[in-house]
């Protein structure tokens, strides 16, 4: 359940165009199409069709359709899991926050309000802090 997250998840569906500099694929300008599953300030379960590596780092674009907003972000990968077969994976991405737009953007999508820039840059300087210190 969601109580045993960060961050409450919510289930829908967005496009995600993955840039990652391993993926070599000239016929799609090295770009990685999935979609997530579910989506909260932290992260996303998206699913695609590639096997990343765990801890794999890449910078991913959210369409996201009921806000209309574009977001994009750095994000690693937590967690992989084949599902049909083998044929596609659930993966889930934890994002890092560089900019305080882009935790306002996805507060506004999932809460639908707007968070004082001053809340979401303290957010994202507790995340470069943690980083930091790891």
């Amino acid at each position: 359940t969601w109580k045993d997250r960060k961050e409450k998840r919510i289930e829908e569906e967005n496009k995600v165009v993955i840039e990652w500099a391993n993926y070599k694929n000239p016929k799609t300008n090295n770009a990685i199409y999935a979609f997530t599953q579910d989506l909260s300030i932290g992260g996303a379960k998206i699913l695609t069709d590639i096997n990343f590596p765990l801890d794999t780092i890449f910078i991913i674009t959210l369409t996201l359709s009921r806000t209309r907003q574009i977001i994009t972000l750095p994000a690693y990968v937590r967690w992989v899991k084949p599902v049909y077969g083998g044929d596609l994976y659930e993966v889930g991405l934890e994002f890092i926050h560089e900019q305080p737009q882009t935790v306002s953007g996805l507060f506004k999508h999932l809460f639908g309000k707007d968070l004082r820039p001053s809340l979401a840059e303290k957010i994202v300087e507790a995340e470069n802090e943690a980083a930091n210190s790891a």
